[in-house]
C-alpha cells in the first residue's frame, strides 16, 4: 500500500499512543520541526481515510471546553502498513543519499581558482 506523507506521519504520530485530532497535528508538527503544517480540514480528512480504511480507530470521544474531541490508535493493519511503508521510505532515503554522494564524486570541477 502506497500511503501519502501526511498518512504516513499521522500514522507514526499514533505509533507509540492512541491520540485525539488536535494532539495528532501537533504530534506532526513536532515530528517534523514544523514542515509539516496540515490545514485542519486537509488532517481530518486524512484521518476520515485512515479510519476508513481500517489503519486507525476512533476509541473514544468527549467533551473538553465545549469541543467535541475524539481519540483515535493505530489498529494492527495501521501498525503493519506504517512497518512496511517505513522501510520503503528508510531504504529509498539510502539510495537517494548513496546517489547524491555518487553524483558528486563525478561531478566535473570548475576550472579555476576561488573567485
Amino acid at each position: 500500500m502506497n500511503i501519502s506523507s501526511l498518512s504516513f506521519l499521522v500514522l507514526t504520530a499514533l505509533a507509540d499512543e492512541p491520540r485525539h485530532g488536535y494532539a495528532i497535528l501537533q504530534e506532526v508538527e513536532g515530528m517534523t520541526s514544523g514542515g509539516a503544517n496540515p490545514a485542519t480540514a486537509t488532517l481530518y480528512r486524512t484521518i476520515e481515510r485512515l479510519t476508513n480504511d481500517g489503519l486507525i480507530e476512533e476509541v473514544g470521544s468527549e467533551v473538553v471546553d465545549g469541543r467535541f474531541r475524539r481519540t483515535y490508535r493505530l489498529t494492527e493493519s495501521g501498525a503493519d502498513t506504517l512497518a512496511i511503508e517505513a522501510a520503503i521510505r528508510a531504504s529509498t532515503a539510502k539510495l537517494a543519499k548513496r546517489r547524491l554522494k555518487s553524483n558528486a564524486a563525478n561531478s566535473p570541477k570548475p576550472a579555476g581558482g576561488v573567485a
